[in-house]
Order: C-alpha cells, then structure tokens, then sequence
C-alpha cells in the first residue's frame, strides 16, 4: 500500500475530511497512509507543503479543493480532474491511469465531470471579463492558486500526481473585491474590514448571498467526492 500526500489550500476546503481539528501548516493523518496538509493559499505556501509530505514518504500527491470556472460550459459544482496544469508557459501532466480510473467512475454517477486543463494564477480572477480574457488565451477549463506548484514538484521528484477540484465561482460570478481583498492566507475573512469595506461596495446584499450558496454547493460537492474516494479506494494508487 502506498503513502498518499493532500495539499489544500484554506481549511474550508478540508471540512469535507470530517477531521475533528483542521490546523493550518500541520500534517494531518487522515486514516492509515493517507496524509493531509493545509498550506495556505498560492504557488509558494503549496510547493512547501509538497515538499513536507515528499520528506513523509508519500507517493503520491493530490492537489485538494475549490477552483474558479473560466469556460461558459462550466458550472459551479462541476468536478474538474484535469489532464494537464498550466504556469505561465510550463505545462504539466497528471498521471493519466489514476486519472481514468476516477473519470471512469464519476462518469458512471450523476455528477458533472470534466478533463481538460486547469492554469494556475498569483492572483484572484475577480471580474467575468477577466475569465473570459484568460480563456481566450489559454482555453483552460478553471483557475486555481495551487496545482501547478503541486505538480512541479511532484514532476520533480517522479511522484504520481493528480488534481480534484470542484468549481465554486462560474464564468459569470463576479467575485466582489470586498471578500478577495479581506481574506488572510488561508481563506478566513477579516470580519471588521469586511463590514466596513460593503459600506463602500457596489455589491449587493443579494450578490453576496448568490456567492455563499455557490459556497454552500462546491463544499456539499467536497463531501460527496471524498465519499466516492474512500468507497472506491481511489487513495491508493497501488489499486490501478
């Protein structure tokens, strides 16, 4: 049996692992050989996370979490397993067998799944115009702050790799920068700042409120993907 390593970015998106604690920047065992990792958001606090669980002995690394759609055709819940990461102009590629294994499965229940390219950016994608503009230059499917740091130092060092994200902003959402602008490193809000910031935000009530039940649908989608994990041992890669 083989040692697997899950790298997410903000504890939110490991409450789908039903841990009793979830600290930030600890390894975590979730159950025997498979570890989890809260590294902070983006490129950096990720690659160290990588590393912390290479030095563990994993085989294996998972990139963990939420993602932001790009393409018109993608949906908030929609799971994204993508064949390939993107950085600027490095791509890299996700083990393919432990990919189609999972893609065979979830094709089979009534989840939405999608392949294709995930690209990694520094900074928030706030705006639709903003997405639309990064699709058009690199027909990626969804954005997240991670996978590529993830999968470089997973390349490096000829471990398996893949990535499991579920869209939470669609094409469409405009992510208000009275949240992006008032989050700390691991996704918590500035409560004081953020209430002060919507006295001067042109985002509605209503705006707000759309944004955390798409919130409310990727965590529900977290949960129902790690249920599938465990029931069809897509943590061990020694299964394929």
């Amino acid at each position: 049996m083989k040692k697997i390593g899950i790298i997410v970015a903000m504890p939110a998106e490991a409450k789908c692992f039903q841990l009793a604690e979830i600290p930030n920047q600890k390894l975590l065992k979730i159950e025997k050989n498979i570890y989890l990792y809260i590294s902070g958001i983006g490129y950096d606090s990720s690659a160290a996370a990588a590393k912390i669980l290479i030095k563990k002995g994993v085989d294996g690394l998972i990139s963990w979490g939420i993602a932001g759609g790009i393409n018109n055709s993608v949906q908030t819940g929609d799971i994204i397993i993508p064949e390939t990461i993107q950085n600027n102009k490095e791509i890299y590629y996700t083990t393919s067998k432990w990919r189609r294994n999972i893609m065979s499965h979830f094709h089979t229940t009534p989840y939405t799944v999608l392949s294709g390219k995930i690209i990694c950016i520094e900074e928030i994608l706030g705006s639709s115009a903003e997405k639309i503009e990064l699709y058009n230059k690199t027909g990626a499917q969804a954005v997240d702050m991670e996978s590529a740091a993830i999968a470089k130092i997973a390349n490096e060092k000829k471990i398996e790799f893949i990535s499991m994200r579920v869209i939470l902003d669609d094409l469409n959402l405009n992510l208000p920068t009275l949240l992006t602008e008032n989050i700390d490193g691991f996704g918590k809000i500035n409560i004081r700042k953020f209430i002060k910031s919507y006295k001067y935000s042109s985002f509605t009530f209503s705006e707000i409120s759309s944004l955390v039940k798409k919130y409310v649908k990727a965590q529900r989608m977290l949960k129902e993907i790690y249920k599938e994990f465990k029931k069809e041992s897509f943590f061990f890669i020694n299964n394929f």
